[in-house]
């Protein structure tokens, strides 16, 4: 089976949104319609298409990438109002708690260890997701999982993406006005397929269990779900006999992934300290100073870490007593998460007490997955 997007239907739907959106006076449609259009846009770009990807890829290569920038700009523009230009609550109880978070996990990177090469067909990477959401027995995520496991058209497997989503692996794309979930899966030819395309499945089941809406939701914690399935999902590999070691890599670089985005994060704080305040006040620095330097991806990161921890902590949790760890998953992402109050995860068993204790389980963890990983490397 060919699991492709239908480019033609995504190219009607994209006809239709613009001049929908021309007569639209409703703020609260509008952005939705500009959500839906951004996603329709950034599928034709990444669908691997002669034409919409390897095509501009081509130009983009010949113009250092003024190509994209010019054509694109107005839907470029577009994302950043509706995903960064939302006031968002931080004050400095919060941003410290965010910067503790980040403290507790940050590690240095370890050299990468390489994934062996496989062959893999796409119906094989499709057929494993859709045991997986079987065996994890929670009917509600099953029934939407299969919901796009079972529409080829909502899935796209290739080998070529967009310059500058190389590393991403796969990305999932939501129309909130045809109410569809697109994912993509860039191929890699390793075990790291299975995982991409699970949790790429998994965005599409948040979305379709509640559309969280910007302007009024925190944007990255839609990471939690994924971020959790992640780690049932590898877990599930090894259960049924794929290599450990391989499977073992995995973990690590997932946990890694969280550890280093962290790392980063705080090299980036100081650098924008000393950029805006001096040297001197990169050396423990005040709160005050950093809440001024702070920019909007920054605060992303942040906010993802903060994510990450959430997820490992519903991990645990699932490991302890599944039905209860999972119905706390639905809970999740039933839940807004309003951007205009501090986040409060209590209800789900995560306190910021216990997040600040996971934060130092997690890096005990990582450092025990490195040295396991480093020790099968090398006998």
């Amino acid at each position: 089976m060919t699991y492709k997007w239908n480019l033609s239907e995504i190219r009607t739907k994209q006809r239709y949104l613009l001049e929908r959106l021309k007569n639209c006076k409703d703020p609260k449609e509008k952005e939705l319609i500009e959500l839906s259009l951004v996603s329709n846009v950034s599928i034709l770009s990444n669908s691997g298409s002669i034409l919409n990807t390897r095509f501009y890829n081509f130009l983009d290569s010949l113009t250092n990438g003024k190509f994209s920038l010019i054509k694109h700009s107005k839907y470029i523009e577009m994302e950043r109002k509706i995903l960064f230009h939302n006031d968002s609550f931080l004050d400095n109880d919060y941003l410290q708690f965010l910067l503790n978070l980040a403290n507790n996990i940050s590690n240095d990177i370890e050299e990468q260890v390489p994934l062996t090469k496989i062959t893999i067909r796409d119906e094989d990477i499709v057929k494993l997701s859709k045991k997986f959401y079987e065996k994890l027995n929670n009917p509600i995520i099953e029934q939407l999982a299969m919901k796009i496991l079972s529409d080829p058209t909502a899935i796209n497997i290739t080998n070529i993406t967009r310059d500058g989503f190389e590393d991403f692996g796969g990305i999932t794309y939501n129309d909130y006005v045809f109410d569809k979930s697109y994912i993509n899966v860039q191929r890699s030819n390793t075990l790291f397929d299975f995982q991409v395309l699970n949790h790429e499945v998994m965005h599409g089941v948040d979305f379709y269990i509640h559309k969280k809406i910007p302007s009024k939701n925190y944007f990255v914690f839609h990471e939690v779900p994924t971020y959790t399935i992640d780690y049932l999902f590898l877990d599930f590999m090894e259960e049924i006999g794929f290599d450990s070691a391989e499977v073992d890599i995995l973990k690590r670089k997932k946990m890694e992934y969280l550890s280093g985005l962290a790392q980063i994060t705080l090299l980036q704080i100081k650098n924008q300290l000393i950029k805006n305040k001096g040297f001197k006040a990169s050396i423990n620095p005040n709160i005050e100073n950093i809440k001024e330097i702070l920019t909007p991806q920054i605060l992303k990161q942040l906010l993802e870490i903060e994510a990450g921890l959430i997820s490992y902590g519903l991990k645990l949790q699932i490991d302890k007593d599944k039905e209860k760890g999972l119905s706390n998953l639905v809970l999740f992402m039933n839940s807004e998460i309003p951007n205009n109050s501090r986040p409060n995860f209590s209800m789900f068993g995560l306190s910021d007490d216990t997040l600040l204790k996971l934060s130092q389980e997690y890096k005990t963890q990582l450092l025990n997955s490195i040295k396991s990983t480093n020790f099968k490397k090398n006998n």
